[in-house]
């Protein structure tokens, strides 16, 4: 009797102190969780992975939706979490896009839905009527552009990154901030990010 419930209290104590830990805002979970190390070796897999394929031909189209305003305010972990899942299930998991490290990056993009569903579910978090349009426009779009949509939204994966790393170190961030390269191929290591 006593066993289970020193293993109850123990459980208890460790779910406290997970949520203690991430307490207080989105972004601060999201810090928490998600290593700066993930979201620079993703953006240098990306960047290497880019040159094997075409050039983009259509510089004058943008498929991602201007979120920067939105991404201020509680519901940008929501937003993350939709174009993390665009990335993960039409981008990335595409069968006509063919780079060599693409189970690697899936598997860094698995992770990263994980650590922000989970924050998700701490601090929940809904989208505007005006949003879920901006992010259905954007699928669209995508899915009218086919092979080269896939090309198009691989050169915008950066933007998507570095919406992330703002998020995660805006208000009240107590670690120094990092940022992401300006030119992936200026960073030699994704450690420089650390």
């Amino acid at each position: 009797m006593r066993a289970v419930l020193l293993t109850c209290t123990t459980l208890f104590a460790v779910v406290l102190s997970r949520r203690a830990v991430s307490a207080g805002s989105a972004p601060r979970c999201l810090e928490h969780n998600i290593p700066d190390r993930i979201l620079g070796e993703l953006l240098l897999m990306v960047h290497r992975s880019k040159h094997s394929l075409p050039k983009d031909e259509n510089k004058h189209k943008k498929l991602l939706p201007n979120f920067s305003r939105s991404l201020k305010k509680s519901k940008g972990i929501s937003i993350i979490k939709e174009m993390l899942d665009f990335y993960f299930y039409n981008v990335f998991s595409d069968k006509s896009l063919e780079i060599t490290n693409q189970e690697e990056i899936l598997t860094f993009l698995s992770r990263l839905r994980q650590d922000v569903s989970y924050c998700l579910g701490l601090y929940p978090s809904n989208l505007s009527s005006k949003e879920k349009n901006l992010i259905r426009n954007m699928k669209n779009k995508f899915m009218k552009m086919r092979r080269p949509g896939v090309y198009k939204a691989l050169g915008e994966f950066k933007t998507l990154l570095i919406w992330m790393d703002t998020y995660m170190h805006s208000t009240n961030s107590r670690r120094k901030r990092n940022e992401l390269p300006v030119d992936p191929t200026a960073a030699t290591e994704a450690t420089t990010l650390v």
